[in-house]
């Protein structure tokens, strides 16, 4: 596949002591001729993809506890996460996986929100 058809980024995701992060760009090769690259596209994958809901962020949503499962060798807590609103930025709407023990996000499954006719997000 030709470079022009694909598009490579890497970036580095640090995580403060005090709860803050901050995506890194390290990288960034090929483009795509067939679809557009929005600014939103970056948001989703820098800030949202990597979904880690922080102190911060926490007032944003309503987040529901939906009990307990086991991922691979971890016990969970399964939560339901949905944005108060999504005016003013792209949220993440799904569920999210945290460790019993370490209270680390070890899975997510969702989507960004909202979604445009003109800007859809996998």
């Amino acid at each position: 596949m030709p470079t022009q058809d694909r598009l490579t980024l890497v970036s580095e995701v640090v995580f403060r002591d005090d709860g803050t992060r901050e995506v890194r760009p390290l990288q960034r090769r090929g483009g795509l001729r067939a679809l557009n690259w929005t600014r939103e596209d970056t948001e989703v994958i820098n800030n949202l993809q990597p979904f880690a809901l922080t102190a911060k962020d926490l007032p944003k949503y309503n987040v529901a506890y939906e009990g307990k499962e086991r991922v691979d060798e971890l016990d969970c807590f399964v939560f339901s996460v949905k944005a108060k609103t999504t005016k003013g930025g792209i949220y993440f709407q799904g569920k999210i996986w945290v460790d019993d023990r370490d209270l680390q996000v070890v899975r997510t499954v969702g989507k960004p929100v909202p979604q445009t006719r003109d800007n859809q997000f996998p």
